[in-house]
């Protein structure tokens, strides 16, 4: 018997994010190979009596959802004040763990929070020897970095600190995850031992027939998936060339999923209410439903610029876009240009341009009918042959359980 232990901060039945996602395809795939998965998700109460299991019989879920602390001084005690309640946690699930008969492995996710990382190496790698694996991203790289050349003298010095302690912190997994060329020449000098994969996505049983046609009469709808941030996301560009082509003529609406970046909340809303009905916010969604969506539009957008977290990899967002075999246009940053030819399986523009993206946008509207078709053919390969989580079982499933790390 083995089993894989996945410990996360993130929400695991209906998270919105790239982790959530992620972790919940992984534990699919092993539990297609017969491998039990334990899925604990971190709360500050600790409750983790309350056990369901999936329809899946190889995967159980333990514990409650976090949920998002509306009062101040809850949000300041998460954020400071997170060692014991992180080694509190740790402690029961280990206590659930040690139980499990075969062969276990712990399956972390790297976060911001180094107080997760410490705890979960000097409980489950140290004292009861477990082998721990980790997936090092372009997030935490970001906001360290960020926040080092953002931050006043103390917080700057305090930020150089977290990042140290971060990359020492990698030494001591048994392994680790890389998902793009850019985290792996940061990370592998750091841990030697790491597995190389692209970002993983699950294929969609969809063909051509299913993709929406287009009349000139009628309205161009674009999906946008992700968060809304004006100048990182590009929101700025892509509400301006939405005025500039409806000034043109045409016909368009950006309807947005995604949470809205909090500090620039009134922003946003004023960005969407001035586009008098072509911008539609629709909330904050599960992932599960954010799939069935997005074969809803005629073309799926993300107007990333260049930054130091984008530069780092490829968005598990864009993995699904392909997936979809919906035409997409995003931005030549990280990773992105190495899978996408523009024109050939999806659209690609150079990031901070408003006059490509106006030019591209109405490149694709002119030309859908005659495009979209092979665009969506040969985006479904792509994604089929490069981030298929299928293609990658054996070589996943041999890292976490080899007898040689």
């Amino acid at each position: 018997m083995k089993n894989v232990v996945f410990i996360t901060r993130e929400k695991i039945i209906k998270g919105s994010g790239a982790p959530s996602s992620r972790n919940f395809l992984l534990a699919k795939m092993f539990s297609e190979e017969g491998i039990f998965v334990h899925l604990f998700s971190f709360d500050m109460r600790c409750k983790l009596k309350e056990k369901t299991t999936n329809e899946d019989i190889y995967i159980s879920i333990y514990g409650v959802e976090p949920k998002n602390e509306r009062l101040l001084i809850r949000r300041i005690a998460r954020k400071f004040f997170m060692l014991l309640p992180t080694l509190l946690f740790l402690f029961r699930v280990v206590n659930i763990v040690k139980v499990l008969k075969g062969k276990t492995v712990i399956y972390q996710d790297w976060t911001t929070t180094k107080s997760m990382d410490l705890g979960v190496l000097l409980i489950f790698r140290f004292i009861y020897g477990y082998k721990v694996y980790t997936d090092p991203n372009e997030v935490f790289a970001y906001l360290v970095e960020y926040q080092y050349e953002n931050s006043c003298f103390f917080l700057r010095y305090f930020n150089m600190l977290k990042q140290f302690l971060g990359d020492l912190l990698l030494r001591y997994y048994t392994g680790l995850i890389i998902i793009s060329s850019q985290l792996e020449a940061k990370y592998s000098k750091i841990n030697k031992n790491y597995l190389r994969i692209p970002i993983i996505s699950k294929l969609y049983s969809r063909n051509n027939k299913e993709l929406l046609s287009y009349e000139k009469y009628e309205v161009f709808k674009i999906g946008y998936f992700g968060t809304l941030q004006i100048y990182k996301e590009g929101l700025d560009l892509l509400l301006s060339a939405l005025e500039a082509l409806k000034k043109k003529g045409y016909k368009l609406e950006i309807h947005f999923y995604g949470k809205i970046n909090k500090y620039e909340t009134k922003e946003i809303y004023a960005m969407i209410d001035r586009s008098n009905g072509s911008a539609i916010y629709h909330g904050l969604l599960s992932n599960e439903e954010v799939l069935k969506i997005m074969g809803k539009y005629h073309l799926l957008i993300s107007t990333r610029r260049l930054n130091k977290q984008t530069q780092y990899g490829f968005s598990t967002k864009l993995a699904e876009y392909m997936a979809t075999g919906v035409p997409f246009l995003v931005t030549n940053i990280g990773d992105n240009s190495k899978y996408i030819k523009d024109g050939i399986n999806g659209y690609i523009i150079e990031p901070d341009s408003l006059q490509q993206l106006i030019d591209k946008l109405e490149h694709i509207i002119i030309n859908y009918n005659k495009e979209s078709i092979i665009i969506s053919k040969n985006s479904i390969e792509t994604a089929n042959k490069y981030f298929n989580y299928q293609n990658y079982k054996n070589r996943i499933i041999e890292f976490f359980f080899s007898d040689k790390t």
